[in-house]
């Protein structure tokens, strides 16, 4: 939640059945279980409600107390397929979907309030990842082009729906982040290469790239900036804090 107090997460119970449960992070305690068929899920401005995805191509908002439900977008020939949902960090009628409409991956901004939808295609057969920054104004995806099996990263100005940069990259991304400052991305890569790599998000220039994964050769399952930008997490069979300004050294 947006508060930091509650958690969220899909899970499967046993026979198989989808369970959304919420935990009270003071506590740890399980607050209750909804049976739920879920795919992406996020918390409101308010935490009152949560928004997700259902039945493949359809946005649902429920509030958390009441668990009252509208359907807040619907689109046939679209599907709910990659990277989660993300809100916008300035209103909650935005949100960002990854999407797939007639078998093009796009990074999908829908006006909640006025259901209309927004398209930035991802030049690829499959999007991986994709991080909006905290501004609103650009977005970077990772995806797999076609039968060459080549990954790649791109760069889209949201204001412009114009494409800053579009680089190939060594390796499947594992994961993705943006630093607070728009300056910056650094992608985690799968095993056994552990490594991350940080680019310049202005034009796509490598900055330097190092290995992540100590002693284990494991996949970097996550990475994620501070608030500050002045740190790096990253999350193999440990997780580590890296001073970005000793990186070069």
């Amino acid at each position: 939640s947006q508060n930091g107090r509650v958690f969220a997460a899909q899970n499967y119970a046993q026979g198989g059945n989808q369970e959304l449960g919420f935990w009270d992070l003071d506590t740890g305690e399980l607050i209750k279980i909804n049976p739920s068929n879920i795919g992406s899920i996020a918390f409101s401005r308010s935490d009152e409600n949560l928004f997700y995805a259902s039945s493949v191509n359809k946005l649902i908002t429920s509030n958390i107390n009441s668990e009252e439900k509208a359907t807040l977008y619907e689109d046939p020939q679209c599907v709910f397929r990659y990277g989660g949902l993300v809100l916008s960090n300035f209103d909650d009628e935005v949100i960002y979907g990854g999407v797939d409409c007639n078998r093009k991956p796009v990074v999908a901004m829908i006006n909640l309030k006025e259901k209309t939808k927004t398209e930035f295609i991802i030049p690829a057969k499959y999007l991986t990842r994709y991080a909006i920054s905290t501004d609103d104004s650009l977005l970077i995806a990772s995806y797999l082009s076609g039968d060459e099996f080549r990954y790649g990263l791109i760069a889209i100005n949201l204001k412009k729906n114009e494409v800053i940069f579009n680089i190939e990259l060594r390796d499947q991304a594992r994961t993705i982040a943006l630093s607070p400052d728009n300056q910056c991305v650094a992608v985690g890569f799968s095993d056994p290469d552990s490594l991350t790599t940080m680019i310049d998000a202005t034009n796509g220039k490598e900055l330097i790239s190092f290995d992540t994964g100590k002693s284990s050769r494991a996949s970097v399952d996550t990475v994620l900036f501070t608030h500050d930008g002045r740190q790096l997490i990253t999350q193999t069979s440990f997780i580590d804090f890296w001073d970005i300004s000793q990186l070069n050294k």
